[in-house]
């Protein structure tokens, strides 16, 4: 069933106090991103078109996209930047909301309760999991002041928040060359995991999706240490990438320190949060009229996978 939160009952903090506070960074993101020396109209249109036309293909659906292009990296920051920071904060609400009786609920709890958090974002690009997740820490007045990131990616992005490392990764290549030495510490000590939104960008075949991505996702959960929480959160509507997930699922039962969350098809539209952005309503409108307005709507679905520890459930 979809959680659309154009008109949320269940928990306003997140909409009015979470949300509100990332989406009103949209401004200082647009003074950053926003280029009237180039064509930017036809670059966001490009970027659509390649987000929507294989997702509805019967055969190759997945997406091609040089982002070592610097207008694409800009491009897709002013339209996908904040809506995708907004996924890591709903996933954890979820989970820190969800029947304390769940291995999730004691695992999400114990990372908010800690003063350090690690993280490791594979697919990271400019890291909207990171933005996101600041911010959520923050309005929830969460104990931990202190995060290490890593982004683990074939491409590192100019456009991007800082994090301490960066990992240069292909998510298909073999489990010797998957992670290297120093990488495969930084996974080992993670207390945050995040595959977000990429998936859908790994070459595959038309009829089903690349063996090797499954195995070097199991290969993570392997590197899980106790206590540690993996997000896998990806666009909805990419069967290959449907298939992968409940593939991957299925292979969690051979670990039996571990434990997963799956929800499926969630949608949040941002219609009445972009209402509060502080900008011009001209300007609104023109970067609406050329295709440069953010998206207002993202649908997805998520797995957290939570790796034993003592808790007292």
């Amino acid at each position: 069933m979809n959680q659309i939160l154009r008109t949320p009952t269940k928990n306003t903090f997140l909409y009015k106090n979470v949300y509100s506070a990332i989406c009103s960074g949209y401004p200082k993101l647009l003074e950053k991103t926003y280029d009237n020396t180039q064509n930017q109209t036809e670059i966001s249109k490009e970027l659509y078109r390649s987000y929507r036309v294989k997702e509805k293909s019967q055969g190759k659906q997945y997406v091609e996209i040089d982002y070592s292009r610097v207008q694409i990296q800009r491009v897709y920051a002013m339209k996908y930047f904040l809506p995708h920071s907004l996924l890591v904060p709903f996933v954890l609400d979820s989970l820190s909301r969800s029947n304390n009786s769940d291995l999730s609920f004691y695992t999400t709890s114990e990372l908010l309760k800690s003063k350090s958090l690690t993280i490791s974002l594979f697919g990271g690009g400019p890291c909207p999991e990171l933005y996101g997740l600041i911010h959520y820490l923050k309005k929830t007045q969460s104990n931990i002041a202190e995060i290490s990131s890593a982004v683990f990616d074939k491409t590192k992005w100019q456009v991007a928040m800082n994090t301490e490392r960066f990992f240069e990764t292909d998510l298909i290549g073999t489990i010797g060359n998957f992670l290297h030495p120093v990488s495969e510490e930084w996974v080992k000590k993670s207390d945050l995991l995040v595959i977000q939104n990429c998936l859908n960008e790994i070459p595959c075949s038309d009829y089903r999706y690349n063996q090797q991505l499954l195995l070097n996702m199991n290969h993570i959960v392997k590197l899980m240490k106790p206590g540690a929480l993996m997000l896998v959160i990806e666009r909805y509507g990419y069967e290959k990438v449907k298939n992968l997930i409940t593939d991957f699922r299925s292979n969690l039962d051979r670990f039996k320190d571990v434990q997963a969350s799956y929800e499926n098809n969630k949608k949040l539209e941002l219609t009445d949060l972009n209402k509060n952005i502080n900008i011009s309503d001209k300007l609104i409108k023109f970067l609406d009229s050329n295709w440069l307005w953010m998206s207002n709507q993202i649908q997805f679905h998520w797995l957290a996978i939570s790796k034993k520890v003592n808790y007292p459930i």
